[in-house]
């Protein structure tokens, strides 16, 4: 049987959440180690795995939530639109920076996360 557009999204979301978990989990116990200040020198990749957990999971529980809409593809359809305008808004903002260097590094992320999930989607 083949499986649908919205189940193949849904997989690819389950494997960005589980994935992120594991990197977000093993952060955790590096974090509570003998030496925390060498795990938040090589924690970048953690805020990766931070804005792609946190997309997966948002996204997830548009799929799995009450939304009102029976048809499949029109589901996905309206996510994927729904992505793309999140994107395009995001990007129109890149050059309103807080004075936070992580909260602009993690904006930055969440953008890129959305633009590749569309990217790595659009022959689904």
């Amino acid at each position: 049987m083949a499986r649908t557009r919205k189940d193949k999204i849904i997989n690819k979301l389950e494997s960005m959440r589980k994935g992120a978990r594991q990197q977000l989990d093993a952060f955790a116990d590096k974090i509570k180690g003998e030496d925390p200040s060498n795990a938040l020198i090589w924690s970048a990749n953690i805020f990766a795995s931070a804005a792609e957990y946190t997309f997966a999971v948002d996204s997830l529980s548009y799929f799995k939530g009450d939304n009102g809409e029976t048809d499949d593809d029109k589901l996905v359809n309206i996510f994927l639109e729904y992505t793309q305008r999140i994107v395009n808004i995001k990007a129109t903002k890149i050059a309103n920076k807080s004075t936070s260097i992580p909260s602009n590094y993690m904006n930055d992320l969440i953008l890129e996360v959305h633009a590749r999930f569309l990217d790595e989607t659009k022959f689904i």
